[in-house]
């Protein structure tokens, strides 16, 4: 019932790609925070980071607020890598109602994006039935910083979102969205200074 600081998970030792490979239930977070959590690309968690690393199932009403995600970097970077800080990939799945603040994601290859690197419909289980996924009412607030292997090819109103966005996924609202707060840097070069 309260807010949940991983700053104590030996996250050095031991480090976590994502809390579960993949998500096919509802997270209702009931406005709790979820704070200092870092997220880092071991040798064999799989293409997806995030939180989920892929989402099939509800995320709602959650909030993330300090977190750092280590991508695909040097000789182990790949362009199949998917990063987000909910999702690697967000397959059918939904996200309502969450604001995550303090996003620092570095990566030098793969797909990109403060919510999650892919984004496109999929099949829900058991009953198999096609899903176009949804997003609606969330904020982001954050840094990337990307190598020049990142690929960031999403429409233009969401392309902070996800690297890459299908043909079919349902954003429902573009003017819930707020990722004016979302800055995208070269990670070989100093970040601008807010003013």
């Amino acid at each position: 019932n309260d807010n949940i600081d991983c700053s104590n998970l030996p996250t050095a030792d031991a480090p976590i790609q994502s809390l579960l490979s993949t998500f096919d239930a509802t997270l209702d977070g009931r406005g709790r925070t979820l704070s200092n959590l870092t997220l880092k690309k071991t040798a064999d968690g799989g293409a997806n980071i995030g939180l989920f690393g892929t989402l099939k199932g509800t995320v709602t009403n959650l909030k993330i607020d300090n977190i750092t995600i280590e991508g695909a970097t040097g000789e182990g970077a790949s362009e199949e890598t998917c990063i987000g800080t909910i999702a690697g990939v967000i397959e059918g799945g939904e996200v309502r109602s969450c604001k995550v603040t303090g996003i620092s994601i570095t990566s030098d290859a793969g797909h990109v994006g403060a919510l999650a690197g892919k984004a496109k419909p999929g099949t829900s289980q058991p009953d198999s039935e096609t899903r176009t996924g949804t997003v609606e009412k969330c904020t982001f607030e954050g840094r990337l910083f990307l190598g020049s292997g990142v690929t960031i090819n999403s429409p233009e109103t969401v392309r902070n979102l996800f690297g890459s966005m299908e043909n079919g996924f349902g954003l429902t609202d573009f003017t819930t969205f707020n990722t004016e707060k979302i800055f995208i840097l070269q990670s070989n070069k100093e970040p601008d200074k807010e003013n």
